[in-house]
């Protein structure tokens, strides 16, 4: 399914921890660049609780939801902590919700 690999999509495998939280990091100091609106960062951390809930009931790990959806690790932990930027919400998705990682609306 992870055939894409621009963010927040990857085709990195085995990537020592180290190397995503350094992309992680500045993905997040990017975000500086492009302030969300109040409504934006409401809908961004409904949809990381919602994400984290599916993740944690179906006991899987970000590693276990990058190999099944191709999104970037580093990604993953952003949109749970309710960080994600509309597009990249808007690119990760459906993936998500075809793989039952968030609810169905």
């Amino acid at each position: 399914m992870g055939t894409q690999n621009t963010w927040p999509y990857t085709n990195k495998n085995n990537e020592p921890t180290i190397e995503i939280n350094k992309r992680m990091i500045h993905k997040l100091i990017e975000r500086k660049e492009h302030p969300m609106t109040t409504d934006a960062k409401l809908v961004s951390y409904m949809l990381g609780k919602n994400f984290e809930r599916k993740r944690y009931e179906a006991g899987l790990t970000y590693t276990d939801i990058r190999n099944l959806t191709g999104l970037d690790t580093a990604f993953l932990c952003i949109f749970a902590s309710g960080k994600a930027l509309t597009k990249e919400i808007m690119a990760a998705e459906s993936v998500l919700r075809e793989s039952d990682l968030l609810d169905k609306t």
